[in-house]
């Protein structure tokens, strides 16, 4: 049986590349740690590291060891975070990773529930969908809004709404009098993008793509607010979806509709598959899920 505080260790070193670091992260001495990973070698009868001048890299048996032991050592978080979910019922803190696109429609939703559940904190994180994929994962997070369905092995989601895509453009703009446009007419106008990994731009670009238009990207900004503030200022328009400006009234831009009805964002809530979460998420996740319902459709 492998001890869990030596796996603790292990991949430590492994993670920084140096027993030093390692031991400052882990609060013992350097030479203790030294002492315990040839102690550790020992009792497996094989080399874990290869040690160098620069850096400690991992042997091909370490490499194994490594994949595994960030496994074992998550899972062990969950099962104390999971045990935390149980004596905690009705007492501990619910926390939810969410677009930040997402919080104005959840400052909706939240009342209602803080009516029947007064006592308990709610805790929303503004991420993006990789970090919520991973929050979920890593049990950090109970409930996700996000857009990007992935991992569906692992997490389960559920559809709560769909919105449209439109064109923000400056107010003086040779768009001013249009309610759509097309994305053949976006062919060569200065455009404002999110960056390369937001899940946004990968649907915008897809869509170019798919026109076989290249996009003049005139900027890029990972801040909603900075888009809009860029476009005001006339340097570019931008695509953007509805919930976007949810939060953002700009009175010096202008909000055309885009004419493609296919191209449209889905969000969802998630919630780990194998966690075993307290009944009162369920009800809050059921809560965003008849939000929508009732109201049919996205309204601002």
């Amino acid at each position: 049986m492998m001890d869990t505080r030596l796996l603790k260790y292990f991949e430590s070193i492994a993670r920084n590349k140096n027993i030093t670091r390692a031991a400052s992260e882990l609060h013992i001495s350097q030479p203790s740690l030294s002492k315990q990973m040839k102690m550790f070698e020992q009792e497996l009868d094989c080399k874990l590291f290869k040690r160098n001048t620069r850096e400690i890299t991992l042997t091909d048996a370490g490499k194994v060891l490594y994949k595994h032991s960030v496994q074992i050592l998550q899972q062990l978080k969950n099962a104390t975070k999971e045990m935390e979910d149980v004596k905690n019922v009705g007492l501990g803190e619910i926390s939810i990773g969410a677009y930040v696109t997402s919080i104005p429609w959840l400052c909706r939703i939240i009342p209602e529930f803080k009516r029947k559940y007064p006592h308990i904190p709610i805790k929303i994180k503004e991420m993006g969908a990789e970090e919520i994929a991973e929050s979920l994962k890593k049990y950090d997070v109970h409930i996700g809004i996000t857009s990007n369905c992935q991992d569906t092995d692992v997490l389960k989601f559920t559809p709560v709404f769909e919105e449209p895509l439109v064109l923000i453009t400056p107010l003086h703009h040779h768009f001013n009098n249009r309610e759509e446009v097309s994305f053949t007419d976006l062919d060569g106008e200065p455009l404002i993008f999110f960056p390369n990994n937001y899940h946004t731009r990968q649907i915008i670009m897809a869509a170019f793509t798919q026109h076989d238009i290249k996009p003049n990207i005139a900027f890029e900004t990972s801040r909603t607010s900075s888009i809009i503030s860029l476009v005001a200022s006339e340097l570019g328009s931008a695509l953007i979806f509805e919930s976007h400006l949810n939060s953002q009234i700009e009175k010096n831009i202008n909000i055309i509709q885009v004419n493609n009805p296919m191209i449209k964002r889905t969000l969802y809530t998630a919630i780990h598959h194998d966690r075993n979460l307290p009944s009162i998420i369920h009800e809050l996740n059921s809560l965003i899920s008849q939000f929508f319902i009732s109201n049919q459709t996205y309204s601002q």
